[in-house]
């Protein structure tokens, strides 16, 4: 396999993200902090290490405890979870699973997947604190 680290353009928007994810007052923030703390995670010990656009109303996201626990969600925009119209811009967590630990690998062509690459990213982020 072939060393991957992240470039420092995606540590620094993982570092954005994580900072919007412990502090930010937006509804999917505080949600998600929820969600971690609900996991047994402490905000502090987690970072938001992917966010990927999913279509024109959703972000992909994966979140990772310093303990290498890989949380899988979505956040959705549009509409609150009774169909309501949310303002521009907000939205809130769909889909949150954890990632069962052996999923968290390289692939056939030993690449790591990108619950491997989040954990790697996470892991930089934690050093660097």
């Amino acid at each position: 396999m072939e060393a991957w680290y992240p470039s420092p353009a995606e540590l620094d928007v993982a570092l954005e993200n994580t900072r919007l994810l412990r502090t930010s007052d937006a509804d999917r923030w505080s949600e998600a902090r929820s969600r971690l703390q609900e996991a047994g995670v402490s905000v502090e010990n987690a970072v938001l290490a992917d966010e990927v656009s999913a279509g024109r109303l959703s972000v992909s996201c994966l979140a990772v405890s310093r303990d290498e626990r890989v949380f899988s969600f979505n956040v959705i925009f549009g509409l609150d979870r009774d169909g309501n119209p949310l303002p521009k811009g907000e939205g809130r967590v769909g889909k949150w699973r954890e990632i069962p630990p052996e999923r968290v690998r390289l692939t056939d062509s030993g690449i790591p997947n990108s619950y491997l690459r989040a954990v790697v990213l996470a892991h930089e982020l934690f050093a660097s604190s």
